[in-house]
Formats: structure tokens, sequence, C-alpha cells
């Protein structure tokens, strides 16, 4: 029997620039490596995971 959790993590654009902050290179691998971290707390955690992108409709946030 599996035992272990599942997690969907949904990365979308404002993981990698924020709306708030300057959109620069230093700022995305910044952000991007702080997403990567917050992932690795699940992946020691020992779940599986499945990513998908974020998007956007009308104007509104939907995971996907």
């Amino acid at each position: 029997m599996n035992t272990k959790k599942t997690a969907v993590i949904a990365l979308g654009g404002n993981a990698i620039s924020p709306k708030d902050e300057v959109d620069t290179i230093t700022n995305q691998f910044r952000n991007t490596h702080k997403s990567c971290v917050a992932i690795m707390t699940f992946i020691k955690q020992g779940y599986h995971l499945a990513t998908s992108p974020a998007s956007y409709h009308n104007g509104k946030h939907h995971e996907q």
C-alpha cells in the first residue's frame, strides 16, 4: 500500500515576477530559488508532486 501523500503545486508568473517588484533577472532567480526551497519541503516530507502552470482568465486567477 502506498502511504505517500500527493500535492499539486501551481506556479505562475507571480511566483517568479511579483507585480509589486521590479522585473529583473536577479529578482527572477531569487524568486525562483524561493519557490524551489518551498517545493523541497514537500519532497523532504515524502510527497508525490505534480506541478502545473497557474493561469489567468478574464482577469481572474485560476489554477489549472
